[in-house]
């Protein structure tokens, strides 16, 4: 009896047909939806792992880049800080190359000097060399025994001896042709270091000498003396009207000649 009433109850509870067949299609609806959402969110997850790939490689490329970056920013830091020690290294060279070239030029011009001394002075066991220093260019006259023979000590005529021994000094250590004016040479000098200039000094002063000189200092006398050397001679003389000095071919007295000739 009371499983009657059950089975009773429950068809009584049964929806109808068409109530049961409008819930099916809803839920046949949302179904389909969710289906379609599903999909989308499928390809939505492809689209972001596809992403997550392209970002995940762009990394390691920008990785990649930041690495080589700074691999040659330390290899420019490296090769600059080599440069610049190279660069101090090589200044440091050319510096001690030029300091010895230097020295050696000063210790040439030195011996030019002292040999040129010696050859034109007249005492001589007076001077043994003459030394520069390399650094100051100051000039010290040594003894035979190596002391300095201070410079008060030479005569005014020795003085000016040692000035043209310098010159002539220079003149040789430059190795080039460089001409060489005089002017009056031998106003303080005595006869034997006259005698010396002329005939040592003034032939090899140079390639080409001009000599300015008075009829005092190289006389007649010495003029002969000098003549095989002598390639032209004028006599100056200036002209007080006229205001300019103007220049005769021939030395003193061979220029009075042609002058007193033309008169």
């Amino acid at each position: 009896m009371h499983d009657a009433e059950a089975v009773s109850r429950s068809i009584a509870a049964t929806p109808e047909e068409d109530a049961i067949k409008g819930v099916a299609e809803t839920l046949t609806e949302k179904a389909k939806e969710a289906g379609a959402l599903e999909d989308q969110v499928w390809k939505l997850q492809k689209e972001l792992d596809r992403a997550k790939a392209e970002m995940e490689s762009a990394q390691k490329s920008l990785d990649s880049m930041r690495s080589r970056l700074l691999k040659d920013e330390v290899f420019k830091v490296e090769e600059s800080a080599r440069m610049a020690e190279l660069a101090s290294k090589t200044q440091e060279i050319m510096k001690q190359f030029l300091s010895r070239a230097s020295a050696a030029k000063i210790d040439r011009l030195s011996s030019y000097v002292s040999v040129s001394f010696r050859f034109l002075l007249r005492k001589k066991t007076l001077v043994e060399s003459v030394q520069i220093d390399p650094e100051t260019f100051s000039i010290s006259l040594l003894a035979a025994d190596g002391t300095s023979i201070p410079k008060e000590r030479l005569s005014e005529g020795e003085k000016q001896i040692f000035a043209v021994s310098v010159l002539w000094g220079l003149a040789r250590a430059s190795a080039r042709p460089l001409p060489s004016i005089i002017d009056t040479p031998m106003a303080r000098l005595d006869a034997t270091h006259r005698n010396h200039l002329v005939e040592r000094y003034f032939p090899n002063a140079s390639h080409q000498v001009i000599i300015l000189s008075t009829d005092t200092e190289v006389d007649q006398e010495y003029y002969e003396s000098l003549s095989p050397h002598l390639s032209h001679a004028y006599h100056l003389d200036y002209d007080e009207k006229k205001q300019f000095t103007e220049a005769t071919e021939g030395y003193f007295w061979e220029a009075e000649a042609v002058g007193a000739g033309s008169n």
